[in-house]
């Protein structure tokens, strides 16, 4: 009832600062536009890339975006979500990803997908493209191992992307000794950073224009609050906007003033 008294009375046509966003509506900051230039370099020249920053910034729209431009002609993409695997574990799911029949063995596993993978890109003429999600959960040693996974014909073949994401500590891992070997194979690094004012205000704006509403619902001054509330964390402003809009509604107010951010942060 409160999403469609929202929509009802500011005359939306879809409620803003939700989840429920089509790819193409995506707000596109300075660190997403970034990150989607640096990720199309690495997958066609390199094997490794990574995709960090911390929660609630973004990645996962990045994500999107990135894997909503992929050619499916040439790529085929897997989604993995680190949850302790061990490589052998990783390959069988990849292989499902790619629709063909994990072994029960591990090493197996490994030494089929290896072959597979090869296949796709010398018979079949495309390229897997692997994302594993949460990579800061991954166990050491399956990190270790991810190197095995895209060496080909001594190293000397791009036939796997292999797209790690995670939050920042993942950084601080790939510097320890036992990682360097991994962390010389990648080159390219993408960091999702939160907001700036300007792009709060921008993105705010776009939140609700894309929404139906073509005025300024959300005072200068509102928006200069909930930046500096939400350090420009994405998942944040969402919370903040979202909750003011229906403050602003409940009480019939025509904008949102800064007031009303205050007593939002009151109740956190």
């Amino acid at each position: 009832m409160v999403l469609e008294n929202i929509r009802t009375t500011l005359g939306l046509t879809r409620m803003p600062f939700s989840k429920q966003i089509h790819v193409g509506d995506l707000f596109e900051s300075a660190s997403m536009r970034d990150a989607l230039a640096r990720l199309d370099a690495a997958i066609e020249n390199e094997d490794t890339a990574l995709l960090t920053g911390q929660a609630g910034t973004g990645k996962s729209c990045v994500l999107r975006k990135f894997i909503s431009q992929l050619d499916e002609k040439f790529y085929r993409m897997v989604y993995l979500s680190a949850e302790c695997l061990k490589p052998g574990d990783i390959a069988k799911q990849i292989l499902t990803g790619l629709a063909q029949e994990a072994p029960f063995h591990g090493t197996r596993a490994i030494r089929e997908l290896k072959r597979y993978v090869a296949s796709c890109n010398i018979d079949k003429g495309f390229k897997p493209v692997v994302v594993i999600d949460e990579a800061q959960e991954l166990p050491m040693q399956t990190l270790i191992a991810l190197k095995t996974f895209v060496n080909y014909e001594m190293d000397s073949r791009n036939y796997l992307f292999v797209l790690l994401c995670g939050q920042p500590e993942i950084e601080a891992l790939l510097r320890t000794p036992v990682m360097e070997s991994l962390s010389r194979r990648i080159r390219i690094r993408c960091r999702v950073k939160p907001l700036a004012l300007e792009e709060t205000s921008k993105y705010v704006r776009h939140q609700m224009k894309r929404a139906g509403m073509e005025r300024q619902y959300f005072s200068d001054e509102a928006v200069a609050r909930i930046y500096e509330y939400s350090r420009g964390i994405t998942s944040s402003v969402n919370h903040f906007c979202f909750s003011a809009l229906a403050l602003a509604v409940s009480e019939g107010k025509e904008i949102v003033d800064p007031a009303m951010i205050e007593s939002l942060r009151g109740e956190e």
